[in-house]
C-alpha cells in the first residue's frame, strides 16, 4: 500500500524535476564582448511615419560610424533633411556585454537625451553581418511606450527599424514607426 501511494508523488516529483531541469538547459544567448568594426560612411533614407497624416515619409540620411579602439562604444553622426531644414544629430553609445546593456548619449538641435536599452539579442557574425535587437520604455506621440529597435548589416547595406507597442494598452500594437536603408558610400555607384 506505502509502495502504490508513493508511486504517483514519485511520478510527479520526477516530472517536475525533468521540466526544471529542462528549463535551467536552456542557455541565455551569449553576447559578443565586443562590438565589430563598424567605421564607415552611410547614405540612404529614412522613412517615418507621420503623426498628423499617418503616412510615410521618406528623408535623404547620411551616417558616419566610427568604433572606439577597444571595440565597446561607437560614435555615430546623422544628417538627415527633413522638409524644410536639416538635423545634425550625433550619438555617443557604450555597449556593455556583461550587463545587456547599450547606453546612447544623444545630442541633437540643442537637446541632449541619455537612453539606456536592454539588448535583447546581438548575433555577430562578422564584421559584415550581425544584427542587434535593443529595447527599452520611452514616449512615442506623447504615449509611454516600449520601443525596439532591430539594426543589421549585411554586406554593405545597413538597416535600422523602429517598433512600438503603447504600455496604456493591453493590445500588442508592434507599430513600425521608422526604418532606415542605408548603403556604404565607397559602394555606391556614380549617378
Amino acid at each position: 500500500m506505502f509502495k502504490t501511494r508513493l508511486l504517483p508523488i514519485l511520478s510527479v516529483f520526477c516530472l517536475l524535476w525533468t521540466l526544471l531541469a529542462g528549463v535551467q538547459a536552456k542557455e541565455v544567448q551569449k553576447l559578443p564582448a565586443q562590438l565589430p568594426d563598424l567605421d564607415g560612411s552611410y547614405a540612404g533614407q529614412l522613412n517615418y511615419i507621420d503623426y498628423r497624416s499617418n503616412k510615410a515619409v521618406a528623408i535623404p540620411m547620411q551616417l558616419h560610424l566610427k568604433t572606439s579602439s577597444d571595440k565597446t562604444m561607437l560614435i555615430a553622426d546623422r544628417v538627415y533633411t527633413d522638409p524644410g531644414y536639416q538635423v545634425f544629430s550625433l550619438s555617443v553609445m557604450r555597449y556593455e556585454a556583461k550587463q545587456a546593456k547599450w547606453y546612447d548619449e544623444n545630442f541633437e538641435q540643442g537637446n541632449h537625451v541619455s537612453t539606456t536599452y536592454e539588448v535583447l539579442s546581438f548575433d555577430l557574425k562578422n564584421d559584415r553581418d550581425w544584427k542587434l535587437v535593443r529595447s527599452t520604455q520611452g514616449q512615442d506621440n506623447n504615449r509611454a511606450a516600449r520601443l525596439t529597435i532591430t539594426e543589421s548589416l549585411q554586406g554593405r547595406t545597413f538597416r535600422s527599424e523602429t517598433r512600438v507597442d503603447y504600455l496604456d494598452t493591453d493590445e500588442d500594437e508592434n507599430l513600425r514607426r521608422n526604418w532606415i536603408e542605408l548603403t556604404e558610400k565607397s559602394a555606391q555607384t556614380a549617378p
